[in-house]
């Protein structure tokens, strides 16, 4: 025969004791050890169970949303960069000042261009480009490598705008155009590229237009500058100081187009000028937000890590619902000396994936499985 195994028959046996009675006295049969004694029931391993934990510990703990797009995206950066580049930026009718002056495309004041300039020096790298055709301001998809840069940071602002850990607080866009043509020109373009890229993001997005800034970064000196500064050109020396100390208003194209015949300033206009030609600078600024539900995991996984099994359940309460909160309830439960409690919580953890709830209940149900006593022979009447 066989029987459960449970946990009153812990280090028990079995013995038989044979009577046989009858209308005047009782006989003795023998007595028959039927099953030796019992071992102890195999408890659970916690081990398992406190590295998992661990491991859920440090996961609760994990980059936000924001956090996380900013590893993979230079264009994305928390709202404390933004605030940095701020407080070291002219407090006089500074970026982001509402007094600041403001031409709307119509010509860009020399002290904003120069604050504009230094925004850009100082936090362009990783920022996000994309391009346009000389002299337009329509936004193509599919122009150069647009296509990738608009995905990424459409992408981005909506995973940011469902995060729960995560908020987008202000997108930045500065708009410019390549020096060849009118400065007046160039510098409607260069806004009209801005507010092309702000058009698109309020027709993808549900970013309110109130918290995008555009900047008219007009025609991007500094960008030409940049590039010649890095090339291997001949001229190199001449055409930076030309762009260092002639101002564009008194024709500093002009002798850029004059010097060595003209060719360096072909081969700026065929190589460096399609670089240019560009909303140049565009960042995404987010913050975190208060987790209370993985902060309660967190430290609830941490607490089961250290085998403090009761404090754990209190802390649980209150964590984010989900298979990491079943397998951890249930663990506490389970070695609490709760196994009604947990059996369900760690069938429910098992059933989304979680491998530690499964070794759990498989030594539970190995624990619970029938024994075999084996066959017991009587002994027959002495």
């Amino acid at each position: 025969m066989s029987v459960p195994l449970e946990r009153w028959m812990e280090t028990a046996g079995l013995r038989i004791e044979r009577e046989r009675s009858g209308c005047c006295r009782t006989e003795r049969l023998g007595t028959v050890e039927a099953a030796p004694a019992q071992p102890s029931l195999p408890e659970p391993s916690a081990a398992g169970v406190k590295s998992r934990a661990t491991e859920l510990a440090a996961a609760a703990e994990a980059a936000s949303t924001g956090d996380s797009l900013a590893r993979s995206f230079g264009f994305v950066e928390p709202l404390s960069a933004l605030e940095a580049r701020m407080a070291t930026s002219s407090a006089a009718k500074g970026l982001f000042d509402p007094d600041m002056d403001l031409n709307m495309g119509y010509g860009t004041a020399p002290s904003q261009q120069a604050e504009i300039d230094r925004y850009l020096a100082e936090g362009e790298k990783g920022a996000l480009t994309v391009h346009f055709r000389q002299g337009k301001h329509l936004l193509e998809r599919h122009f150069r490598d647009n296509n990738t840069m608009l995905v990424n940071l459409v992408s981005s602002i909506r995973l940011l705008q469902e995060s729960k850990t995560s908020r987008v607080v202000r997108v930045v866009i500065v708009g410019s155009a390549s020096p060849e043509g009118t400065l007046s020109f160039n510098d409607r373009l260069a806004w009209n590229r801005a507010v092309a890229l702000k058009d698109f993001l309020l027709r993808n997005t549900a970013f309110p237009a109130d918290s995008m800034t555009l900047f008219n970064g007009s025609e991007d000196w500094r960008g030409l500058r940049k590039l010649v500064a890095s090339s291997d050109l001949y001229e190199r020396e001449e055409i930076l100081r030309i762009i260092d100390n002639v101002p564009v208003t008194q024709g500093r194209e002009l002798e850029l187009m004059k010097l060595s015949g003209g060719r360096p300033y072909l081969y700026m206009l065929e190589h460096m000028f399609p670089e240019l030609r560009n909303a140049a600078f565009i960042k995404v600024y987010y913050e975190n937000l208060p987790d209370a539900g993985s902060e309660a995991l967190s430290r609830g996984a941490t607490l089961v890590s250290q085998g403090l099994y009761e404090e754990a359940l209190a802390v649980l309460s209150s964590a984010s619902a989900g298979a990491a909160r079943d397998f951890l309830e249930g663990s506490a439960r389970l070695f609490s000396g709760d196994e009604a409690g947990a059996a369900p919580l760690l069938e429910r953890a098992a059933a989304c994936g979680e491998p530690e709830a499964r070794k759990l209940l498989d030594q539970l149900h190995a624990a619970s499985a029938p024994r075999e006593v084996g066959t017991v022979e009587l002994p027959g009447r002495r």
